[in-house]
C-alpha cells in the first residue's frame, strides 16, 4: 500500500483528496467540490455529491453516462446547471426532460406543445373580412401561449388560395386558426383535407 501511494502522480493525489472531500470521507462539516484536473473519474455504483463539480481543462470536457444493463441510466438534477465554457456541448439519445430552459439569458420556455390535425374543418372566408378558419383542440394549451400554425401541402389548400392566417389560443385546450380573404368580390373556401400542425410554447 505505501509503495503504491509513493507511485501516485501528483494529479492523481489531488483527485483522490477532493474525491473524498466530496463524499464526506475524513472531513467534517461541509461537503467538498470534485475537481478533475485531466483524470478520469469512475464508479460502478452510486456517486453523490453535494458540492460542485467542474471539469476545467485545456480540451473539450465530456460527462458521459453509458448504460450497461438492461435499466435505463438517469441523471437527476434538483438545482441549477450552467454551462459557461464554449467547448461545452450536451446530446442525449434518449428524451431530456427540464423543467424550464433558458437560451441566451432570455424567457425560460417551460412547455412545448405539438399537435398534428389531419382533414381540418375549415370555414369560407368572405370578401374582404376575416375570421375563424379552423379550431384544433391541443391539450394543456393555455391563453396567452406562443402559437405557430404550419399546413402542409394540399390540393385546394390554403397556401393555394390568397388567405393569409394567424393562430391563437382562444381558451383552454383550444386553438383557432384566423384567416383573411383581401379580395374584394370573392369568398373563399378550401377542402377540409389539409393537415395542420400547431406548435405551442409556454413561458
Amino acid at each position: 500500500m505505501l509503495k503504491r501511494l509513493l507511485q501516485l502522480k501528483a494529479s492523481e493525489i489531488l483527485l483522490m483528496a477532493a474525491a473524498a472531500a466530496a463524499v464526506g470521507v475524513g472531513v467534517a462539516g461541509a461537503a467538498r467540490a470534485i475537481t478533475s484536473i485531466g483524470t478520469d473519474i469512475s464508479t460502478d455504483g452510486a456517486l453523490t455529491v453535494n458540492g460542485d463539480v467542474s471539469m476545467n481543462d485545456d480540451g473539450a470536457d465530456a460527462l458521459l453516462i453509458g448504460q450497461n444493463g438492461a435499466t435505463p441510466d438517469t441523471v437527476q438534477i434538483a438545482g441549477n446547471v450552467s454551462l459557461a465554457d464554449s467547448q461545452w456541448s450536451v446530446s442525449a439519445a434518449g428524451a431530456a426532460s427540464l423543467a424550464s430552459l433558458i437560451i441566451g439569458n432570455g424567457a425560460g420556455l417551460s412547455k412545448h406543445l405539438s399537435v398534428a390535425q389531419t382533414n381540418a374543418t375549415s370555414s369560407s372566408i368572405s370578401a374582404a373580412s376575416c375570421g375563424n378558419y379552423a379550431t384544433v383542440t391541443v391539450t394543456g394549451a393555455a391563453v396567452g401561449d406562443t402559437v405557430v400554425a404550419s399546413p402542409s401541402p394540399a390540393t385546394n389548400g390554403i397556401e393555394d388560395v390568397n388567405l393569409a392566417w394567424n393562430a391563437y389560443v382562444s381558451a383552454a385546450d383550444t386553438v383557432v386558426i384566423r384567416a383573411c380573404n383581401p379580395q374584394a368580390l370573392t369568398a373563399i373556401d378550401t377542402d377540409n383535407t389539409q393537415t395542420w400542425r400547431l406548435d405551442v410554447w409556454q413561458h
